[in-house]
């Protein structure tokens, strides 16, 4: 199993799920992190197809990771996607519903009459990042409100990336009065500059985001969140990769995206 980040509690879970179906099969997981680096991403996969592992499932870092499934597909060895797609590979994929997801996470935020709604994400080049883009941008425009591009911030995806996205909006000569932060880390990061302001969320600014945060709910109980069921992306990536390690699978590609 080869994830971005083994430290945001979205991707704990996923590890767990993947975890419990293999053992239960009688196959040892191997877990490795790639820290969204792709260089990592590289020498693990490597070290993976080394070790002649039977089939491996991947989180990858963004599109620019093909050449590294291509060099899977190369060697035979079998591999699923879970939470992210790249662009022009073809294998089974478990993803949570992220236009969904972002288009009910806007429309709630526009009822309770936010018409500038900040969004902080990262690079296009990751499908999570890019899905949501479009959702928030359509949300938008199904209630009639503009596009300014202004409130679309890049950043990291790590609390320091959300403070510094958070602070870049509320600089702007007219700031959002709701952001969107697109996920869980870049939320925390999003409210610590809110406080740095001497401002307070959701009285100053309204917040939501993509998964849930328990630790931080503890603290900040009036989060919005789109929970994504983590684990079942780990359990159901796990099970599609057994079935075509065992030969189960069909020939034609497998589309889970989970609501």
């Amino acid at each position: 199993l080869i994830v971005p980040d083994v430290a945001n509690p979205f991707f704990t879970l996923v590890v767990r799920g993947a975890e419990d179906v293999a053992r239960r099969a009688g196959y040892r997981m191997i877990l490795a992190d790639t820290r969204a680096d792709l260089a990592i991403e590289r020498e693990v996969i490597e070290e993976m197809v080394a070790h002649r592992v039977e089939g491996i499932a991947i989180a990858p870092v963004s599109d620019r990771s093909k050449g590294h499934l291509e060099r899977l597909a190369k060697f035979g060895v079998e591999f699923v996607l879970i939470d992210r797609t790249v662009s022009g590979i073809e294998s089974d994929v478990v993803t949570g519903d992220n236009a969904g997801g972002t288009r009910r996470l806007v429309e709630h935020l526009i009822s309770l009459g936010h018409r500038r709604i900040g969004f902080i994400t990262e690079s296009d080049e990751v499908s999570t990042a890019r899905e949501r883009r479009q959702a928030y941008e359509t949300a938008l425009a199904a209630a009639g409100l503009p596009l300014d591009v202004k409130l679309i911030v890049r950043s990291t995806v790590d609390p320091r990336g959300g403070f510094d996205g958070m602070r870049r909006l509320l600089e702007l000569e007219k700031p959002p009065t709701a952001v969107f932060a697109v996920n869980n880390l870049v939320a925390v990061g999003a409210i610590e500059a809110v406080r740095a302001r001497g401002l307070e969320v959701p009285d100053d600014v309204a917040l939501v985001c993509f998964d849930d945060i328990e630790y931080a709910s503890r603290l900040y109980p009036f989060l919005t969140v789109m929970a994504q069921p983590a684990e079942t992306l780990g359990t159901l990536g796990t099970q599609l990769l057994l079935d075509r390690v065992e030969g189960r699978a069909p020939d034609q590609s497998r589309v889970v995206v989970l609501p």
